[in-house]
């Protein structure tokens, strides 16, 4: 009989609560304490009543003593939180959140004397650049693409973590995933990758992985029962080349742009509150950051879902799918013209306040770079 006792940080998730049921599948006779800002929320995606899971209120950032304290009692902590409203003004003013957090996290396990630790970071760490191997293996070292803050950050945290493991000799698992995505609960990076199918840059398209949530689940569970140790990738099998991707897409509108031309949209899109699009985003759409998946395998972890059946089932589609080919012909032109019309305003705006009048506009885009 098991008498593991996981403690399970950002419960309140639709991923810690797959996470919390991987657990009670994967060693049935564990204990969880699931906690969160709302341990309400904790219980409410977990849907279940069950006397092994424990919901404690608990603030990451804020409340240390408490976090230490169940960390004492605790064999393996799975840390989960992350928090997506860190501004750059609040970076620059030394109130990185999630950094504290990670922080926290590492403190609490070592004072509380944990046997084990699962962090979850991102394939993002490795950057997409035009020399990146494909698929890339867990021996490739971190490059994230300067500008991306949720990449650099995670890079950051690892750094932290493989310091503190030196030091303090406690097991940690890192597991690097592609984007996750799964029917109505995508991740942010995930649904940004989505979104950024219909605008594309340069000549070629990347190929392109989407990580079922429920694999991830089962993949965190995994680490943290068996006690993994190191990097790990979590993706699934392959991936989606350009032309499968597109093919997935659809007969959508979709607006290909010079880099250049892309790189203003880009700065325009992130600038608008509506946009899901982050910051920095644009290299790993035009460069591979795929990853292998083999170290994993060999652990005994297998994904249940491929890539075009996360893909599908996360995907919403809008109405326009269903217009015909002149109809999403014209509507493409009528999107491209849209992009252009916004980014030959901003840069205008931009020419005027520092030269007072424009120089040079950018030039017109020809029809057939529109796919």
């Amino acid at each position: 009989m098991s008498n593991s006792k996981f403690l399970v940080t950002g419960a309140a998730g639709e991923l810690g609560a797959l996470v919390i049921s991987a657990l009670r599948r994967a060693d049935p006779d564990c204990r969880i304490v699931a906690t969160d800002v709302d341990p309400l929320g904790a219980r409410g995606p977990v849907g279940l009543h069950d006397e092994a899971v424990d919901f404690v209120s608990l603030d990451v950032a804020r409340d240390v003593e408490l976090l230490t304290e169940m960390a004492s009692s605790s064999d393996v902590i799975v840390h989960l939180a992350w928090s997506d409203s860190s501004s750059d003004a609040e970076i620059r003013a030394g109130e990185d959140l999630n950094r504290e957090m990670c922080l926290n996290v590492l403190r609490a396990a070592e004072l509380g004397g944990v046997a084990h630790l699962v962090m979850v970071s991102s394939a993002t760490v490795y950057g997409a650049w035009p020399n990146s191997p494909v698929p890339i293996s867990e021996i490739e070292p971190l490059r994230p693409n300067p500008g991306f803050r949720y990449a650099e950050t995670k890079a950051e945290h690892e750094r932290l973590i493989v310091e503190w493991r030196r030091r303090t000799g406690i097991g940690v698992s890192i597991l690097r995933p592609a984007p996750a995505v799964a029917d109505r609960h995508v991740s942010w990076l995930g649904d940004a990758v989505m979104n950024a199918a219909a605008m594309k840059a340069g000549l070629e398209d990347p190929p392109t992985q989407f990580l079922h949530q429920n694999d991830l689940a089962s993949a965190i569970a995994l680490a943290a029962v068996r006690r993994l140790d190191g990097p790990y990738n979590v993706a699934p099998d392959g991936w989606l080349t350009g032309e499968e991707l597109r093919a997935l897409f659809g007969p959508r509108p979709r607006v290909r742009l010079p880099t250049a031309m892309a790189e203003r949209v880009e700065a325009w899109l992130v600038r608008s509150r509506r946009s899901p699009r982050p910051a920095g985003l644009l290299p790993y759409t035009m460069n591979s950051w795929v990853v292998a998946n083999d170290r994993l395998r060999r652990a005994g972890w297998k994904p249940e879902s491929e890539n075009d059946e996360a893909f599908i089932e996360a995907d919403q589609a809008p109405p326009w799918v269903a217009l015909n080919a002149k109809q999403r012909q014209y509507l493409s032109l009528g999107a491209l013209a849209a992009v252009l019309t916004c980014a030959v305003i901003a840069v205008t705006v931009v020419v005027f306040r520092r030269h007072g009048r424009p120089r040079t506009l950018p030039a017109a885009i020809p029809l057939d770079q529109i796919s």
